[in-house]
């Protein structure tokens, strides 16, 4: 479990996974304002009083009380809006098809593939995602609504997380399973939903808890506070929901890194294969590693071939050739140890 963790942390940073969390957040913060407006002219056509009170109090475990009112003034006014409501949607499906856009990079350089969907696939996904996103969000302002309006409910609050893991789950699978380029099964993108899921519930908790510090200092920050707070939300959820792919890909060694997870898969090919087929495997995969250092001998030198015609050339010239025949050029070495003056001259010890 260790060894996944750090090779997945690893893929991350190479990948630059958190740049392009920071960019799939920035557009769904964009992506905020013109939902917004969007729902609030629905909400003025329906004109149930009732359900727009219901809309404002869900907020409750997400907003500051600073923000929940901006919420409910912008209800009050949501009549005026029919004509801004057409460039909000604009930029609602702007906002979302950057988001998609930044997925669809993100699993490319996670799996090491190129995008080269077509324009009627690139709608199929864009379509997953939108359902995805939707049903996440439902599962977050359902389970804070049942919470909210149902304290004592007979089952112990923990099934409150539980149900809302399972609800991310469910959503965050679609995800997992069409974007990458390269084929998967339900099985191998499993683990990564789990984690974007548990690590989702995970930040809702801290969220919660946050909001409940921050309230603190809404008179000093205001409305900059609320947005920088959503806007950090929107990062770490983004963060998590790519380390979900990062751990999907390494996990079925689908990185484009053919080291990654060390060397597990020279040890099931080992387990598989025979003796001679795991030594022959062992070899190519030492000689094909690269190491940026010198290649070093495991046993003594060779000794030189007396008939090769460079044998004078592996010994230093001593004066005595002893019948050799060889016409090798002397080297700048060789002439400064033949006139050196202060270096006795040692050619005729050997005779």
């Amino acid at each position: 479990m260790e060894r996944i963790v750090r090779e997945s942390w690893r893929e991350t940073r190479e990948e630059n996974v958190t740049f392009m969390a920071g960019s799939i957040a920035y557009y769904a913060f964009v992506s905020m304002l013109p939902l917004l407006l969007f729902a609030l002219v629905v909400l003025s056509v329906v004109g149930n009083e009732t359900f727009t009170a219901s809309l404002a109090e869900t907020t409750e475990p997400f907003l500051t009380p600073y923000a929940r009112g901006l919420v409910v003034e912008s209800l009050d006014i949501a009549t005026a809006q029919t004509g801004v409501s057409v460039v909000g949607v604009l930029t609602l499906l702007w906002g979302i098809s950057k988001i998609f856009r930044g997925l669809d990079v993100a699993f490319s350089k996670i799996y090491g593939t190129e995008s080269n969907k077509t324009l009627l696939r690139q709608f199929e996904n864009a379509v997953v995602v939108f359902t995805a996103l939707t049903v996440a969000i439902v599962a977050f302002v359902a389970v804070g609504v049942v919470a909210a309006l149902v304290p004592d409910l007979p089952y112990p609050p923990a099934l409150n997380s539980l149900f809302l893991v399972v609800g991310l789950a469910v959503a965050f699978f679609p995800i997992y399973y069409v974007f990458p380029d390269v084929d998967v099964t339900p099985r191998q993108v499993l683990p990564g939903t789990l984690v974007a899921a548990v690590g989702w519930a995970a930040l809702e908790a801290g969220f919660q808890g946050y909001v409940t510090y921050a309230a603190r200092y809404e008179a000093v920050y205001g409305t900059l506070g609320s947005a920088f707070l959503l806007l950090i939300w929107l990062y770490f959820s983004s963060l998590v929901l790519l380390f979900g792919g990062v751990v999907n890909a390494v996990l079925a060694r689908q990185t484009g890194d053919e080291h990654a997870l060390g060397d597990a898969a020279l040890e099931d090919a080992v387990r598989r294969a025979g003796p001679d087929e795991a030594s022959s495997e062992r070899g190519h995969r030492a000689a094909a590693r690269p190491t940026g250092r010198t290649a070093k001998s495991d046993g003594p030198a060779p000794r030189a071939d007396p008939s090769s015609p460079n044998r004078s050339n592996a010994r230093a010239p001593t004066g005595n050739s002893r019948g050799s025949t060889t016409n090798s050029t002397p080297t700048v070495g060789d002439s400064a140890r033949r006139f050196s003056v202060w270096r006795p001259r040692t050619h005729g010890s050997a005779e």
